[in-house]
């Protein structure tokens, strides 16, 4: 099971196999300030985000209370909160995509579609979707 930093509270990984690697996975691999957009790795802590992002005028806006450790890969895949929340949305309303890799080593890309992207795709699936509501 992959994961982030994971704080104790949360049973996640109770009964399973946890292989964490991510500490070293902890860069910000570009910034674009002018668009106020980063890729990271998912082990950059929140803090050191801040941090390198604060001499720009940015900071992350998902401000979780375990922001010292929580990584930005451990708050993505449990969709994170904060005290901005009401104002500036959780992790989903402040992640683009997501490219991971899968535990078979294949890869994915986790982006919004729209509509029409999505009907396309469910034309292809050669599955009946015609009862799904895609407006």
């Amino acid at each position: 099971m992959p994961r982030g930093a994971v704080p104790a509270m949360r049973p996640d990984s109770e009964s399973c196999l946890v292989i964490d690697n991510t500490k070293h996975l902890n860069r910000i691999l570009s910034l674009d300030v002018a668009a106020q957009r980063c890729v990271v790795e998912p082990g950059i802590v929140l803090d050191d985000l801040n941090r390198q992002l604060k001499p720009h005028g940015l900071w992350f806006p998902v401000d979780v209370s375990t922001s010292s450790r929580a990584t930005i890969g451990g708050m993505a895949g449990n969709n994170s909160c904060g005290g901005r929340s009401l104002r500036y949305g959780i992790m989903r309303d402040n992640v683009t995509a997501i490219e991971a890799i899968m535990a078979d080593g294949s890869d994915s890309r986790f982006a919004q579609i729209d509509s029409s992207e999505l009907k396309g795709m469910l034309a292809v699936s050669g599955l009946n979707w015609s009862s799904w509501a895609v407006k």
